[in-house]
């Protein structure tokens, strides 16, 4: 659903990040967004893949 909510249409470095975490088996990135509120903030997102069913 990130690739077609609205809401992160203005966010390409997000988007960018999300095509990195369905597309490797492991990383960490960073990307902007705007809080609740319009602040600007800077978020990290570390992640991996867990096998299951084999």
């Amino acid at each position: 659903m990130t690739f077609e909510d609205p809401l992160f249409a203005d966010y390409p470095d997000l988007l960018d990040v999300a095509r990195r975490v369905a597309g490797e088996r492991y990383g960490t990135a960073v990307y902007g967004f705007v809080a609740d509120g319009g602040e600007a903030v800077q978020k990290e997102i570390a992640w991996t893949t867990a096998g299951l069913h084999g």
